[in-house]
């Protein structure tokens, strides 16, 4: 087993824009608010093992996953964390959550001017034609995307197996997903270093856990 996300071309992308140099051509200043959705429209169950209360099910697990991962990537981890999680349909198992917000606390520190608060969001009722994905706001600027990355649609009517790894979405080498399995293969055959440590990973599984406590809570 190893720890892994489908989110790292984001993260690379966001890096980029909040944390290289003021050079860069997209940096956005010092960052005083960071937003991340994953919503959609579904007013039904999926019908699905999903819909039913089992460990590890519902919308944080699902989806709250990477949007965390991607900050935890980012900016490490949160000071505090305040969750609001909920079955906002009210169908189904009423301990399944279809929706969240959760907001993560980041201090001023040295190479961070300002405090800043994380805001996660997946809202299963969002009537949109093209979803919010991204707000990053900074001193020198703010960045807006809608909609996600092109690559799950296209690994859902890709053939099976690859055979090649133009295949795969035409993305730079670093951002494609195909380059955490092959990490991986590195991992495995000649010792290489994980793209993704197991140290995130602990934070993130902490973080879903508190996230689901009533109150803010603060990380040791």
């Amino acid at each position: 087993m190893r720890p892994t996300t489908n989110t790292l071309n984001a993260v690379c992308m966001l890096t980029n824009m909040c944390c290289e140099p003021s050079s860069s051509l997209v940096h956005l200043g010092d960052l005083v608010e960071f937003e991340s959705h994953y919503d959609r429209y579904r007013n039904e169950l999926k019908g699905t093992w999903k819909d039913n209360k089992l460990p590890g099910a519902g919308q944080v697990y699902d989806l709250g996953t990477h949007l965390i991962d991607q900050v935890v990537s980012l900016f490490g981890k949160p000071e505090k964390v305040t969750g609001f999680v909920d079955n906002v349909r009210g169908i189904g198992d009423p301990g399944v959550d279809d929706s969240f917000t959760i907001i993560l606390r980041y201090p001023k520190i040295e190479q961070r001017k300002y405090a800043m608060n994380v805001i996660l969001r997946a809202n299963i009722l969002s009537v949109r034609d093209a979803q919010l994905r991204f707000v990053v706001r900074g001193t020198k600027g703010s960045f807006v995307k809608y909609g996600l990355d092109v690559q799950e649609d296209q690994l859902k009517t890709m053939p099976f197996p690859l055979s090649t790894k133009r295949q795969w979405a035409d993305h730079k080498d670093a951002l494609a997903y195909v380059e955490l399995f092959y990490n991986l293969a590195g991992v495995i055959r000649k010792g290489d270093e994980l793209k993704v440590k197991w140290e995130e990973v602990t934070t993130v599984l902490e973080i879903i856990e508190l996230a689901q406590v009533p109150n803010q809570v603060e990380l040791l």
